[in-house]
């Protein structure tokens, strides 16, 4: 079971993209896509499962769109060895998203040449790779279209020449300027290589050899990949028993949101609270803890069977006033001493509402309060003093 329900594909022509769906960028440089939803009608979480060639691109930073507001991080990872992206967020006591906008802006390096497909995967808990909710727990129906980026060659690589360069000789026609005398020196005419030179007249000079040095360019500014990125989650803290109001043994077919329906609290908090996260599968005899946090509004559907109702503040017994005894004098007799009694005084079963925390013992809790942990199993009907739970609540005598 989950917090979801059975899908409802009402919707319309929802649709989700990738942003520009084609793009191009240099070698070692930086791209921005976005994750863009169309025609998108109440909603209020989605989830993302997305891959990318990780041997051409690597994330260097996810951040939320704004169209959903990440007020519960269920997912926020990315591995840029395994080129997976995984994010998933929901919104709490706001109004649902409507229309068009952006889930998810992701920043990408560029590591080599080539093209990367970003697109989503399959995973066990989303085979399609994308999940949208609505307000009442229920899938919204949308279609998916995935993006390409493009690498080019980088401008800061090592330039060697492929190989020297050694120019055709020019050739050249002589003419004796001094008929009677061959040995002077003639006037050279330039022929260009082709058909107007003569073919076998011409007198090439010596070949000349052009060989360049090869150079070296070391880009001054020389980009590092980090490691993977994976951000640490803290969990929530077991909340103060002022903030519990009790505890919820799941039974077969309840999910968060009936739950959350039967006290009017809200089914994220009590995931948050009991560290459930997306897709927020629960099981039967599961123990809840359900916090005091009101689901503002409540929307309509399925309402659990309620397993407790809210505890009342504990009332404080009255000081009694002191009773003055009243003596009455007999001359002849011994004085006999009558105590006056306030009629019907009501003595409470409880001096106090305890309850536990992690850690707690009955024998400790006991001590704190001055008593024998025997007699308070007894008046709570625990039949194992060894065997309490966070979250129970106990009757101090």
């Amino acid at each position: 079971m989950s917090l979801m329900g059975t899908p409802a594909f009402a919707q319309g022509a929802a649709a989700v993209r990738v942003d520009p769906s084609t793009s191009s960028v240099q070698a070692n440089n930086t791209t921005n896509v976005a994750i863009k939803a169309d025609n998108i009608s109440n909603l209020i979480a989605f989830e993302l499962h997305l891959s990318f060639n990780p041997s051409i691109l690597e994330v260097t930073g996810l951040s939320n769109g704004g169209f959903v507001a990440a007020d519960f991080v269920a997912q926020n990872v990315f591995d840029n060895a395994a080129g997976t992206i995984d994010y998933a967020v929901a919104q709490m006591n706001r109004p649902p998203a409507q229309g068009s906008g952006t889930l998810l802006n992701i920043t990408f390096r560029a590591k080599a040449e080539g093209s990367s497909t970003v697109t989503t995967r399959a995973t066990p808990a989303a085979p399609s790779g994308l999940i949208l909710s609505d307000a009442n727990g229920m899938a919204i129906s949308a279609s998916w279209a995935a993006g390409t980026i493009d690498v080019g060659t980088s401008t800061s690589v090592t330039n060697t020449p492929a190989s020297t360069f050694t120019p055709a000789p020019t050739s050249v026609t002589t003419t004796p300027t001094n008929p009677s005398n061959p040995t002077a020196t003639p006037a050279a005419t330039l022929c260009e290589d082709d058909d107007s030179c003569p073919p076998s007249t011409a007198t090439p000079t010596a070949a000349a050899t052009n060989t360049p040095t090869p150079i070296t360019h070391t880009p001054t500014n020389t980009f590092t990949s980090t490691s993977t990125y994976t951000p640490t989650f803290t969990p929530t803290p077991i909340p103060n028993p002022s903030d519990v109001l009790g505890i919820h043994i799941v039974r077969w077919g309840e999910w968060l949101y009936c739950i959350g329906r039967a006290y009017g609290v809200s089914p994220w908090a009590i995931a948050k609270t009991n560290g459930i996260w997306w897709p927020y599968i629960i099981f039967p005899y599961q123990k809840l803890t359900i916090p005091n946090v009101p689901w503002i509004p409540v929307t309509p559907g399925r309402v659990c069977k309620a397993q407790f109702t809210r505890p009342a503040p504990t009332p404080i017994p009255p000081t009694p006033n002191p009773v003055t005894p009243v003596v009455t004098v007999v001359p002849t007799a011994t004085p006999t001493v009558t105590p006056t009694v306030a009629a019907n005084t009501p003595l409470p079963s409880c001096r106090a509402i305890y309850i536990v925390r992690a850690g707690d013992t009955l024998f400790r809790i006991a001590m704190r309060y001055g008593t024998n942990y025997m007699e308070l199993a007894r008046v709570n009907g625990i039949p194992n003093p060894r065997l309490i739970y966070p979250g129970q609540q106990l009757c101090i005598p």
